[in-house]
């Protein structure tokens, strides 16, 4: 978008030079130089809320203002090229109101420049523009949150899935390189699930895995993480947090599990599994250190904690 507004404006741009729009000719290739700086950013792999917010947008406000005082109706067409740039510039919030901020400053710009039958058109028109751009721009957000927390959540329990954790997981990693912040897993996994879908049926099953998905949820601190990793199987990422303090919160877990009143006349168990993260570790062999300490665990009896 910032290439092809850079393509546009120039021409433009130096067309107010020759005219002797000075100010317009200014304007015109200051709002193409930053849309093209914008276009640098992004072939980085960068975004710059701070000068789109306080730069780009207000060059674009001034640009639309100017080119109504100067032109008329002829420069009002810019007005609404303009109310559109600013819902692909800017996030929802900071658009909406910059948005108001525009329309305020056009419209206004308008009074002065426009025959009155033509002012109310134009500010009734480019006000209505700026309403259906902001609900079409809502609504797309909305369905763009909801499949971005469906592609990375499990639809059962709400905690987070694999496609989340290998991310989480490097992420961990990252700041423990650069900042030496401890992580620890803890894979937990429910005994003799199996049995609990054969004798009362799945939807029981189901509803172990959400009512436990809750409680762990619930009783993790708020700097950890819960995911879901296979059909009985959950995971906590314990940020700033060593292996002796995820043995200790993974025991108080599992000892409140087993009296969780989840199935009537049945004690419902967990084994789990504690691994600080180490120097040299990959997110797999985490991973992997992880699961062989929950399979010990399940091998020694299960309904205990191995770190």
């Amino acid at each position: 978008m910032s290439i092809v507004s850079f393509t546009v404006l120039i021409p433009f741009g130096i067309n107010n030079f020759i005219q002797g729009r000075l100010i317009g000719g200014v304007l015109t290739l200051s709002v193409a130089s930053l849309f093209i700086y914008n276009a640098w950013l992004g072939w980085r792999g960068k975004y710059s809320l701070a000068l789109n917010l306080f730069g780009v947008i207000p060059s674009i406000s001034l640009a639309s203002v100017n080119a109504l005082l100067t032109l008329g109706v002829i420069g009002s067409f810019w007005a609404y090229l303009s109310a559109f740039s600013i819902y692909f510039i800017l996030p929802l919030q900071p658009a909406k109101y910059a948005n108001v901020a525009f329309l305020l400053a056009v419209i206004s710009a308008a009074w002065f420049s426009l025959e009155p039958d033509v002012f109310l058109r134009f500010s009734a028109t480019l006000t209505a523009v700026c309403f259906f751009i902001y609900i079409s721009t809502r609504e797309t957000t909305k369905a763009q949150a909801q499949l971005k927390k469906q592609s990375i959540t499990d639809s059962l329990t709400g905690a987070y899935n694999r496609v989340q954790l290998s991310q989480s997981l490097k992420d961990a990693m990252a700041n423990f390189k650069l900042h030496g912040i401890k992580s620890t897993l803890c894979v937990i996994d429910i005994d003799h699930f199996k049995s609990i879908n054969d004798t009362y049926g799945h939807d029981v099953g189901d509803m172990v895995l959400i009512e436990l998905a809750k409680f762990l949820h619930d009783n993790i601190s708020s700097k950890d993480t819960l995911f879901r990793i296979g059909g009985e199987e959950f995971l906590i990422l314990m940020t700033n947090t060593e292996a002796y303090e995820g043995e200790r919160t993974a025991e108080a877990i599992r000892a409140v599990v087993e009296d969780l009143p989840l199935i009537e006349d049945r004690p419902i168990t967990i084994s789990v599994g504690v691994t600080e993260l180490g120097h040299g570790y990959g997110w797999k062999e985490w991973m992997k250190l992880s699961d062989e300490k929950l399979y010990s665990a399940k091998q020694s009896g299960r309904n205990r904690v191995v770190s």
